[in-house]
């Protein structure tokens, strides 16, 4: 499941929906992937945490590319404080330049 969050994307948060997917999806293989900037809040750390403990899913951290002044592993040192099942990749398909 792709999170959306509104320190990334500026959209709206869509949190009630994520919960909605996963409780239909909770039968099936899935985690959770969070791509993130220098602007993410704890709040939104701690609701995906929530969310990950609920459903017993594994958090996937991708920073959003072009890298910015985020650090990294402090922000997934956040989320690995409430939740041990907690990978931090880049986004592959930049990385690659695969568009």
């Amino acid at each position: 499941m792709d999170v959306k969050l509104p320190s990334a994307t500026g959209d709206i948060e869509h949190f009630e929906d994520n919960e909605k997917f996963l409780n239909i999806a909770s039968s099936l293989a899935t985690f959770m992937k969070v791509v993130f900037d220098s602007k993410i809040d704890d709040d939104e750390i701690d609701i995906c945490t929530i969310l990950a403990k609920k459903y017993n899913i594994p958090i996937v951290l991708q920073p959003k590319m072009p890298l910015d002044n985020a650090d990294y592993f402090e922000i997934y040192n956040k989320f690995f404080a409430q939740f041990k099942d907690v990978r931090l990749i880049p986004q592959m398909h930049k990385f690659l330049n695969l568009q």
